[in-house]
């Protein structure tokens, strides 16, 4: 008897994020489960509401150390009513991505939980600098 031939191994599908991403490339890391939390003013949903991280504490692009997001989505110019909590947990998530967003395990361990005050100043001085200078033209982050 011959022997069989060993079937070789079918690459196994990516997330479309991680699509041409090299082995090393922040893509290819995935996040543990994150901590968020949605503040909701009394006119919601006429009104964005104030998301920040809470753990682990991340750093990349998009993501201040106090939690804070920078997503023109979550301004009062950026936000449509229309926009559901969903909706806007998988933009976070899609921004987090792109961003390489990475856990800070330093930070994490020494600083424990984000501070809802300290992310909210954060957040005030992130649209404050969009303000000067303008949001970029990446839409992909507005519903």
């Amino acid at each position: 008897p011959q022997p069989q031939p060993q079937p070789q191994p079918q690459p196994q599908p990516q997330p479309p994020a991680a699509r041409g991403a090299k082995e090393g490339d922040a893509a290819l890391v995935e996040l543990p489960p994150v901590a968020l939390s949605f503040k909701f003013a009394a006119d919601f949903p006429h009104s964005p509401p104030f998301v920040r991280i809470v753990r682990p504490r991340l750093k990349g692009n998009f993501v201040f150390p106090n939690g804070a997001l920078c997503m023109e989505l979550l301004t009062t110019d950026g936000w449509s009513p229309a926009n559901s909590v969903e909706s806007v947990i998988h933009q976070i998530r899609a921004m987090l991505i792109q961003g390489a967003a990475v856990v800070d395990s330093t930070a994490t361990t020494r600083l424990g939980d984000t501070n809802e005050w300290q992310a909210r100043r954060e957040f005030q001085q992130i649209c404050e600098t969009h303000k000067r200078s303008g949001w970029s033209d990446m839409k992909a982050w507005r519903s």
